[in-house]
């Protein structure tokens, strides 16, 4: 008896696009997945220093409180600061993370505080390097420094040995509930599950259509 090939292509190949969609999405996933976005930016003007005023020879202050009033117009300093966060999105630890800067950042902290260390590159540039990232980790680097330098001027890339971070020009928005995302990786393999039904049904059709159009001639 001749196998029914009509049948077979409908249960077979819908069960095989599955298995090649599922390893190819398994593979995808199973990867350290480095993000990187600003979390903020900001400059402040800090007040003058506050110290006795120099008085002339022979000439007393009026008060106590006018030696220790600076000068009317007395320019206060100026300090600028922003921050980064750097998170392993991914199902894999990424190894030796690297935050480039195009100048070195005599003052900046990293939380929570983890391990890391900071060199120049051969380039001319500065790197912070954390030894690992797990799954789901993540970091805040933050900076001081001084006018004329500005934040788009210091940082300039994140990366580990497993690839280049993606910069997120938006904050990340809360992650749904697991059943929600276990629902539309359903509903993804339905759909994909159905069109190749479709598709396949349709080349059926076609050929079928053709083979009688043969055989009426």
């Amino acid at each position: 008896m001749a196998p029914d090939w009509d049948l077979v292509s409908k249960l077979v190949f819908p069960i095989i696009t599955a298995i090649v969609v599922a390893a190819i999405g398994k593979r995808m996933e199973n990867r350290p997945k480095l993000v990187t976005y600003m979390a903020h930016a900001a400059g402040f003007t800090l007040p003058p220093a506050q110290g006795p005023l120099l008085t002339t020879a022979g000439a007393e202050p009026k008060s106590q409180n006018d030696a220790l009033t600076p000068p009317t117009g007395a320019p206060g300093a100026q300090v600028h600061v922003h921050s980064i966060i750097v998170r392993n999105t991914g199902k894999k630890t990424a190894f030796n993370v690297r935050l480039g800067h195009n100048v070195q950042i005599a003052h900046y902290v990293i939380e929570p505080r983890i391990q890391h260390e900071s060199k120049t590159t051969e380039a001319g540039g500065w790197e912070i390097i954390v030894p690992a990232l797990v799954p789901n980790e993540q970091i805040m680097v933050s900076y001081l420094y001084f006018p004329p330098l500005t934040w788009h001027q210091i940082n300039a890339y994140t990366k580990s040995d497993e690839g280049i971070a993606r910069y997120l020009n938006v904050f990340p928005t809360p992650q749904p509930p697991r059943w929600i995302v276990a629902g539309l990786v359903s509903v993804f393999y339905i759909g994909v599950l159905a069109i190749t039904y479709a598709a396949v049904t349709s080349v059926q059709w076609i050929f079928a259509v053709t083979h009688s159009m043969g055989l009426a001639k």
